[in-house]
């Protein structure tokens, strides 16, 4: 299997991961129930910021991997930033969650783990 496939495969992952995070951002708000009216708007927006940010990751790496290919030393540097970026908006999520949580609130954790194990595996191939 190619460094390549793997990120293409890996980015196209998180990019419909990506949209699919931002479509119910109305409904997850009900899930999370009755708030104060700014931390409402503060708890949309970032869920929206995830949203937006794990496609642009994703657009990211796609862009980098047609352009320059798998094997220049920038390539690398942005495949191993974005795995890194998706480690730490996993931790950061999963400092925030409970057991209690949904299960595409899990499904993220699991989603953007493995994209980013993919991004950085994809530098040993």
């Amino acid at each position: 299997m190619s460094a390549e496939f793997l990120l293409y495969a890996g980015s196209l992952i998180i990019i419909t991961w990506g949209i699919a995070h931002l479509v119910p951002t109305k409904s997850m708000l009900k899930v999370i129930g009755e708030i104060a009216g700014d931390n409402n708007k503060i708890v949309t927006m970032e869920w929206i910021v995830e949203g937006v940010s794990i496609i642009l990751i994703g657009f990211l790496v796609i862009t980098v991997t047609y352009i320059a290919g798998a094997e220049k030393v920038g390539s690398r540097i942005v495949f191993l930033s974005s795995g890194v970026m998706l480690l730490i908006l996993t931790l950061w999520s999963l400092s925030k969650i409970s057991m209690k949580s949904t299960k595409s609130m899990k499904a993220c954790l699991v989603i953007k783990s493995i994209v980013a194990l993919v991004y950085i595996f994809s530098l040993t191939i």
